[in-house]
């Protein structure tokens, strides 16, 4: 998916930098601060009109906090708005703002300025529609006494200076002379302001000197961080540059999501929470044009492939000779040499060398097809025109011969194996994955090497103690309960309505985000969550099959929420039973044909339809499970709790987080427990 290939940077042509590839390299901050003041009824920043930015996006940003006795509104430049919160994407223990806090996303002391994005002003994602360079370098007009800017590259930064060159060539225009250093204390004194970038290695006593004595000789100093998503960041280096300067603020290792304002994604919040001098939110004479085509959902578009990338991209100029990269919508192709393959997402593959070789293979098959000709570029109505990376999400339809341009190349790609339907919430989506389940199961292209037969057993085995992330109580027949230790005490995690066929899961007990092959901290695999939730989807349901998860409502990329491209690791987990994970999206249509045993439904985005609950409740009665799935973190728990009672079925959600300070794996909100009837059929092995 998008986000899980953030070390694999995206190479975009030429595009709108709505958005940005956050590599980052965070981990917890080590500073002491006190929680930020309660709001005291007094007005929330102080938007700029006529003339000015009016909108900033930060992409995957982390938040600053005041140190101790400074309250928020004494360091803030730029706040979240009010509905935007923290969340803890590898439970380092940040401090968490809640809804209605409106965190500090840029803050200030003296000569000194704190970001929370490295993205800001970055080639292949900085904000230049909305103003990010002319707010950045507004800052640095008011900040610095001269224009000598240097960027520290000594410190294993992946920022360095050659990834803005957009910006480094409009700072240049403007008068500013930028240069790299790998020696910030021998290069500092003939600066004027220096930048720093998220540094993963940290800064020696010499190094902090220098950065010292330049700030109190008047010397500018600008600390570039990111949000700490899956431990990549190190916030602790940062904040001993603060601790050094005696900074009134701290960088936080908490990521901000901001469900309702947002440039696409809500961990792209976007802000008009101003609270700086209104000098750096003036619109300058000069500014970065945004390159981009002008393209909408549901949109056709003539265009030349002048490029092919990949099995699944390509570059295309339009009639105004705007170039971009367009990700084709719908598939994924297998990577190619050099470039980290994740096999669990291939059922039945466990070769990654037959993986990169059909990656090869399907890079052929789209240069057949699509190389130098003319294609039409179909934008879906469901999904949004560009990605996390600025990229075009299209489907591509050419002429295979027959004179018209009707065949989609991205539907031939899946049907014949060379490429897997991506499980997010596309229009077409289950089209794709029935093509899919059709090459995959006639051995078709890469498919040849699938055999779920031969794959062994994954983590199987009886179950003694469980993980339960971001946990929610619930209700019904309590099959598994917290710890005494936890609040509330013994508090109900796993609930059943046996006779109905519906269990109602705490937590997102199967998402591979606590895997440490995906990033987190610990090795978490001793824990026995798949056996569980296989036990008890299956025990409860009358039917065999695969199991699925409903992707239809908004549940991919959603805070608190799952598709199936978030458990690949559970799906390798089914496939040693010969079962498959799949997606549903269109449940009054695809349900009844697909063979199912069991579907999971995590939070929806939206409400369900009188047709798809009628396609569910059609479902249990044929003897089908459903498994609600909850997470403290998610607005949409009440959505699951209509669709429980909607089913006729006696379980829910409760409105209650379940923490444990003892019982846990890396602070109060993943906890553990064992507290359950291991002599019940839920915990034997499958």
């Amino acid at each position: 998916m998008d986000r899980r290939s953030f070390l694999k940077k995206a190479s975009v042509t030429s595009v709108i930098g709505l958005s940005a590839v956050s590599t980052g390299c965070l981990s917890d901050g080590t500073a002491e601060v006190d929680a930020p003041d309660e709001k005291d009824g007094e007005e929330s920043g102080n938007t700029v009109s006529g003339g000015a930015i009016s909108k900033l996006p930060f992409y995957s940003p982390a938040s600053q906090v005041p140190r101790n006795g400074v309250s928020v509104s004494n360091i803030a430049v730029v706040r979240a708005e009010e509905t935007a919160k923290s969340i803890d994407t590898t439970d380092s223990e940040p401090y968490m703002y809640e809804k209605g806090d409106e965190p500090p996303l840029v803050s200030e002391d003296g000569q000194v300025v704190g970001f929370g994005s490295t993205e800001l002003v970055s080639d292949s994602n900085g904000g230049f529609e909305y103003g990010c360079e002319e707010f950045l370098l507004n800052i640095w007009d008011a900040k610095l006494s001269g224009k000598t800017v240097i960027w520290d590259e000594g410190h294993d930064q992946h920022w360095t200076l050659g990834k803005y060159t957009v910006f480094h060539e409009y700072a240049e225009d403007e008068g500013y002379e930028v240069r790299a250093t790998r020696s910030l204390a021998s290069n500092i004194s003939d600066a004027d302001g220096v930048v720093i970038t998220s540094p993963s290695s940290s800064f020696t006593e010499e190094e902090l000197d220098a950065l010292s004595d330049f700030v109190e000789e008047d010397g500018a100093v600008f600390l570039f961080d990111q949000s700490d998503f899956r431990g990549h960041d190190e916030t602790e280096n940062l904040n001993r540059i603060a601790e050094a300067l005696d900074l009134s603020f701290r960088f936080n290792s908490d990521q901000i999501n901001d469900a309702t304002n947002n440039t696409g994604a809500e961990f792209i919040p976007l802000t008009s929470n101003f609270d700086g001098s209104s000098e750096y939110f003036a619109r300058r004479d000069t500014s970065v044009e945004p390159e981009g085509a002008d393209v909408e959902q549901g949109g056709e578009y003539t265009v030349e492939v002048v490029g092919v990338e990949d099995g699944d991209t390509a570059d295309v100029v339009f009639d105004d000779g705007t170039v971009e990269t367009v990700r084709f919508l719908g598939l994924d192709t297998p990577e190619v040499e050099g470039v980290d393959e994740r096999v669990a997402e291939w059922s039945g593959i466990d070769d990654g060398e037959h993986l990169r070789d059909w990656g090869e293979r399907a890079g052929t098959f789209a240069e057949e097809r699509l190389a130098d000709e003319t294609v039409t570029l179909v934008f879906d109505e469901e999904e949004p025109v560009r990605g996390n990376y600025g990229r075009l999400l299209a489907y591509v339809s050419y002429d295979s011969g027959d004179g018209s341009s009707d065949t989609v190349y991205n539907l031939e790609a899946v049907k014949e194996g060379y490429a897997r339907a991506y499980s997010s919430g596309f229009s077409r989506h289950d089209t794709y994955s029935e093509a899919e389940n059709e090459a995959f199961e006639e051995g078709r292209g890469l498919w040849e090497a699938a055999d779920l037969d031969a794959l062994e057993e994954f983590r199987n085995s009886s179950v003694k103690e469980m993980l339960f992330p971001h946990a929610v109580g619930v209700e019904g027949d309590v099959v598994v309960r917290a710890e005494s230790t936890a609040s509330p005490s013994g508090a109900p995690l796993v609930a059943m309505d046996e006779e109905i066929g519906v269990g109602a899961i705490g937590a997102p007990i199967m998402s591979e985000d606590y895997e440490k092959e995906e990033g987190f901290g610990l090795d978490t695999s001793s824990y026995d969550n798949y056996t569980f939730v296989t036990n008890l989807a299956y025990d409860l349901s009358e039917r065999e099959g695969d199991a699925f998860f409903e992707g239809g409502h908004g549940q991919f990329n959603a805070e608190g929420s799952l598709a199936s491209e978030d458990a690949a690791y559970y799906g390798r987990h089914l496939e040693g039973f010969g079962k498959r994970l799949r997606q549903v999206n269109d449940l009054p249509e695809t349900l009844s044909e697909v063979n199912a045993a069991t579907v999971f439904v995590s939070p929806p985005a939206s409400e369900y339809t009188e047709d798809e609950v009628s396609a569910l409740r059609d479902f249990v009665e044929s003897g089908g499970s459903v498994i609600l799935i909850g997470d403290a973190r998610s607005d949409n728990l009440e959505r699951l709790n209509r669709i429980a009672d909607e089913l006729g079925a006696d379980v829910g959600f409760r409105d209650e987080s379940v923490t444990d300070t003892t019982k846990n794996v890396t602070g109060s909100e993943i906890i553990a427990t064992s507290n359950f009837e291991t002599d019940s059929g839920f915990f034997e092995s499958y």
